[in-house]
């Protein structure tokens, strides 16, 4: 029973320490990623641990959820967007049945106050030869993401870059 309370104490110490060090650590705002085709524009909105986020592109969006530790970002989106699924290849019966559910998640590391790096997982998903039903999902390989701050001064680079600045 003593074993349980310590336990106890020492989880509820830990998730007081973690909710206070996210509290003061702000990664709310507008976030750059670059891409080979361009770059992304990530919104992310901070309750406490909690964090929200939208990224349009062009037919969809993307919706992020997860949480922030003060120095860890973990995070799973959501593709939404029937016509942006098909772009990327789904056939449309799938499109409408893969809309809306995680299609890969993040792991992020604030490594200065406007950089966060890390590993995102995209997700493969299989489907049946009739192409009526989803038959497998699995996560993949990580690839390397860097996502900075875009009123930041290594933002401003990526983007002029992109323009030919």
């Amino acid at each position: 029973m003593e074993g349980y309370l310590l336990i106890s104490a020492t989880l509820f110490v830990t998730g007081i320490a973690v909710f206070l060090r996210a509290r003061r650590v702000s990664i709310a705002g507008v976030w750059v990623q670059e891409e080979a085709s361009g770059w992304l524009e990530i919104l992310l909105e901070q309750r406490g641990v909690l964090v929200e986020g939208r990224c349009y592109v062009e037919n969809g969006h993307y919706h992020f959820t997860g949480l922030w530790t003060g120095r860890h970002l973990y995070l799973r989106r959501r593709d939404f967007g029937e016509e942006m699924l098909v772009g990327k290849g789904f056939p449309r019966t799938i499109a409408q049945k893969a809309e809306g559910t995680v299609m890969a998640k993040l792991n992020l590391k604030l490594e200065e106050p406007d950089r966060l790096l890390g590993f995102f997982y995209p997700q493969r998903i299989e489907w049946n030869s009739k192409k009526t039903r989803i038959e497998r999902r699995t996560f993949l390989d990580p690839k390397w993401r860097t996502w900075v701050r875009r009123d930041s001064a290594f933002a401003e680079e990526i983007i002029g870059k992109k323009r030919g600045e």
